[in-house]
Parts: structure tokens; sequence; C-alpha cells
């Protein structure tokens, strides 16, 4: 079942978070950390009713935020589409779960919610090294639109699209 966030749902988002980063730190990829997301972020997505989560058998099995709000860093890539896009900020998967499709699902929710709001593009941007995030953005139909420096360091966050048919 997809479906809004609750706050209830932020301890089972959290273990997901933990053993994402401890992934992410494996292939030296400090996207995510203790530092950040933080639970206080998913509460603040919470109460902005930007926060979706799949659940199966009352198990979160994956969650994603989604707005209408672009990164500080977003006007300054060139996008086919200009309008005001679907962004998809913080996704992750249960480790167990993965490669059954569960990002897959949440990004065609996604889909759906913006055709249902009129709007025709997603948008979303991953650090370089994320190498799950980008490869997952390339098979599903996303096109490489930028790169931008954002963090104190030289290398880049990738910015993607894909418009909605």
């Amino acid at each position: 079942m997809f479906r809004q966030a609750t706050e209830a749902d932020i301890p089972q988002i959290m273990e997901i978070i933990g053993a994402t980063v401890q992934e992410m730190k494996s292939y030296n990829n400090p996207q995510w950390d203790e530092h950040y997301p933080l639970a206080a972020d998913f509460q603040a997505d919470i109460e902005q009713n930007w926060l979706y989560v799949l659940e199966e058998d009352q198990v979160i099995q994956g969650f994603v935020c989604l707005n209408t709000v672009s990164g500080k860093s977003y006007p300054k890539i060139s996008w086919q589409d200009s309008s005001t896009p679907l962004v998809m900020r913080r996704m992750g998967v249960r480790p167990a779960s993965r490669r059954n499709g569960i990002a897959a699902k949440l990004l065609l929710q996604a889909e759906l919610l913006a055709k249902e709001q009129g709007i025709t593009v997603i948008k979303m941007d991953t650090f370089c090294r994320n190498d799950k995030m980008n490869s997952f953005a390339r098979k599903n139909g996303f096109i490489h639109r930028g790169t931008v420096c954002i963090w104190d360091i030289d290398e880049p966050f990738y910015f993607y699209e894909k418009v909605l048919q």
C-alpha cells in the first residue's frame, strides 16, 4: 500500500536510513551520514504532507519525499521542461527488500501523483558517487541534465529529469 507517512512511521524509516548509511559508507558515498537525513527531516516532511511510504504487511518497504520545491541548484540546470516539477528526494528502500521492484513502485506512484496534480515532469538529484540511485535514474527513463558541485568538495551532484507522457 502506498500512502502518506505518519509520525508513527519514523522509527521504521530511520531503520532503513541506518542500514542505508552503512551501505553507502561501504562504497565511499558520503551523501547520507549520521547528520543527514535525520528523524526531524522526516517529521518536517510529514508536517508538509510530502513523505510517502510503501507498506507491505505493516512493514515499510520504502519511502520517498515528493514535493514541488526545487533545490537552490535547480536553476543552474538546463532542463527540457521548465514547468513546475514534482521533485523526488530522500528515497530509500529496506535493504532486505531491494531487487524486488520497491523503488520502481515508488516511482510509479510518484508518476501517478504528478499526473493527478497536472504535473508533467519529475526531477531529482543525487551525489555522483551514489551509483545505485544514478543507475536507478537512468534505468527508469530519467535523463541526465547537468552537474553542480553543492558541497565543499570537488565532486558534483547529478541532476535528472523525466518528462511524463
